[in-house]
């Protein structure tokens, strides 16, 4: 399971970051999702180091969208 998950959500996490408008909302709750079953399996800590990454992901998206 973990060699599933592990990179699935991280391909979700990176899927943010070139996300249109339309599809954000989408790509925004299958991470939450995936970050959830990250928090079963693996411990909070890597839910949390996940959830940071996501944060990251959209932040940066954010501010080259601006300086564009």
């Amino acid at each position: 399971m973990q060699h599933y998950l592990e990179p699935t959500t991280e391909a979700l996490v990176e899927s943010l970051r070139g996300a249109d408008s339309k599809v954000l909302p989408f790509r925004q709750m299958q991470v939450k999702a995936a970050i959830r079953f990250c928090e079963v399996l693996f411990g909070r800590d890597y839910a949390a180091l996940m959830e940071r990454a996501a944060e990251t992901a959209l932040n940066g998206e954010r501010k080259s969208a601006r300086a564009g």
